[in-house]
């Protein structure tokens, strides 16, 4: 210090002064004052190497990643199908917003007071956090519910709500921080109470519930390896938490808000990108690459994605688009339709030529089943003309008698097939009663004549039905153990048992049959392995009494884990 005259001992005389040049550029000068702070603590005390370390440093890093969430929750719009799956990703990056502004308002604010309620606000932020990822498991792959709040989330809710009202009174109690040198100073000296370790509890058991969540979704899809994207941003998450806890240096002394924040917006990328969290990114293409016919058009009806659709709409059309009509037909064969979607119209074309043609073929087939009926009609008149005695009538009754419920059956079948589109299956069950009817007089007459059948015709027979059941794209292989003698009335029942088999079959889809029929001394059986179920409910009361008089019953059960139904008679083969 200079006394008063300007004498001292560590300075020039005054004189000496003289050649001095005065510095006017004090650029230099504010930008080593204004990064004084940051290097003091990195050099000086090498602090604060890993994070922020001054109020300009602070501001742009929240001002940065605060731009970086809301430009992802802008984009989520566009990402995310699911509205709720899509508000459980706005409520996170939401806390995060608020977190990092809170961060931002504390490091501004001088008040001892409203910086420690504002630090008091970050476990607000945490607990939300960890809300919106629980509440994220429990919407997605679900269908849309009238529950605002998931049961399975309300416990932690009402937990986090009493935490929360015990963090933000720590004031008058210290249960969640204790300030061993007093609350003014507390924001830098402080250890952890209870209500601290059991907030970490809560929030570690809804990240642990997150996290199995994801390896049980993660084991489910195509690619395995999706697994290691959840575990390692949940550990990297539990080791940061435990070294900041622990106050190691490197995780204490780094902004835990920044370092959270960048965390939890990468684990979510990254859950999107792998479709651990199911979007819509991939829709465009798939749309573009569809075999069908559409497009979507916005609402001025200019074209937005197409995909094998090369048909422009009149205007006519347009106004039958606006005003919902559907379909508009385009030609005899080509329907189009139409919806309204949010922004413009999805509109697709629908190729009716099949149904043309089958509905064309099922009119012959039920012309020519009229046709056939008034043949039956007009043979039946002239074989009871020709049948003038009572043996004959007899006769003929009693064919008419096992053949009468078909024969009913096969005459409601034209009125059937004139009230339905779609005839193709009553086609296949009118050929396949027909066949029967004719094999059934066959055996019939026969029975008047011969005592025993042979198992090779009626192998035939049965391979008969099965070349009609083709025609509904059910494949049948019959195999015998030879060619064996059977009684006529088993054999009438083993016919009927397969036809009753093939004409289910053709109603419900089945893709094969495998029957085996094997005779030996003592009995007979037939065997049937299915693609699909049949069951013994589809043998009607006639055919299951005769069966019951013959001594003979039906069979379900699983033949090395296939579908199997068996008939069984009595007897054996006739010498």
């Amino acid at each position: 210090m200079r006394t008063y005259n300007n004498a001292s001992p560590l300075y020039p005389t005054q004189e000496k002064y003289s050649n001095a040049v005065i510095y006017t550029d004090y650029r230099h000068f504010n930008e080593q004052s204004t990064n004084v702070i940051k290097k003091m603590r990195r050099t000086v005390f090498e602090q604060r190497r890993y994070s922020t370390a001054d109020g300009q440093e602070h501001i742009l890093s929240a001002v940065f990643l605060i731009t970086l969430t809301v430009l992802w929750i802008a984009v989520l719009g566009l990402r995310v199908i699911n509205k709720r799956v899509k508000l459980s990703f706005i409520i996170i990056g939401s806390m995060l917003i608020l977190w990092l502004t809170a961060r931002c308002i504390k490091w501004q604010i001088n008040s001892p007071m409203i910086e420690r309620q504002l630090w008091y606000s970050y476990y607000l932020f945490q607990f939300g956090i960890a809300t919106g990822l629980l509440y994220l498991t429990s919407v997605t792959d679900k269908p849309s519910s009238n529950k605002i709040i998931p049961l399975r989330i309300l416990p932690f809710i009402v937990v986090e709500l009493f935490l929360l009202c015990l963090i933000y009174t720590n004031d008058y109690h210290q249960l969640a921080f204790s300030f061993y040198n007093g609350i003014e100073n507390g924001s830098s000296e402080y250890t952890y109470g209870i209500v601290y370790y059991l907030s970490m509890l809560c929030i570690g058991l809804q990240t642990f519930i997150v996290l199995l969540w994801l390896i049980i979704r993660s084991i489910k899809s195509p690619n395995k390896l999706n697994i290691f994207y959840p575990v390692t941003f949940f550990l990297l998450i539990f080791l940061y938490t435990v070294a900041y806890v622990m106050r190691l240096p490197f995780a204490f002394e780094s902004d835990m808000t920044v370092v959270i924040t960048f965390i939890i917006l990468a684990f979510m990328e990254v859950c999107l990108r792998s479709s651990l969290i199911p979007t819509n990114t991939k829709y465009k293409n798939l749309f573009k690459n569809s075999p069908l016919k559409m497009e979507i058009l916005n609402n001025y009806f200019e074209k937005e994605i197409t995909a094998n659709f090369d048909y422009c709409l009149t205007d006519k059309q347009k106004d039958s688009i606006i005003n919902g009509k559907n379909p508009i037909k385009l030609d005899e064969n080509t329907l189009l339709f139409s919806k309204k979607i949010s922004g413009g119209y999805v509109v697709w074309q629908d190729d009716i030529s099949q149904l043309n043609k089958m509905y064309s073929n099922t009119k012959t087939t039920v012309e020519k089943l009229r046709a056939t009926n008034a043949l039956i009609r007009k043979e039946e008149k002239a074989r009871r003309k020709y049948l003038q005695n009572e043996e004959k009538i007899d006769i003929c009754n009693s064919l008419e008698s096992e053949i009468s419920d078909k024969l009913k059956l096969l005459s409601l079948l034209p009125e059937k097939m004139k009230n339905q589109n779609n005839n193709s299956l009553l086609t296949v069950k009118a050929a396949l009663l027909l066949c029967y009817i004719k094999r059934r007089c066959n055996m019939f007459f026969i029975a008047l004549e011969e005592k025993y059948f042979s198992s090779d015709e009626l192998s035939m027979y049965i391979d008969e039905l099965g070349s009609f059941a083709e025609y509904s794209k059910v494949k049948l292989l019959c195999t015998n153990n030879g060619n064996k003698k059977l009684d006529i009335e088993h054999a009438n029942l083993m016919y009927e048992f397969m036809y009753n088999i093939l004409d289910e079959a053709t109603q419900t889809k089945c893709e094969y049959i495998f029957a085996r029929t094997e005779i030996s001394d003592k009995e007979i059986s037939i065997k049937v392995i299915s693609s699909t179920k049949i069951n013994s409910n589809i043998f009607d009361k006639k055919f299951m009494i005769s069966l019951e008089k013959s001594g003979g019953k039906i069979i379900e059960q699983n033949d090395d884990d296939n579908l199997g139904i068996w008939l069984l008679l009595k007897g054996g083969e006739k010498q």
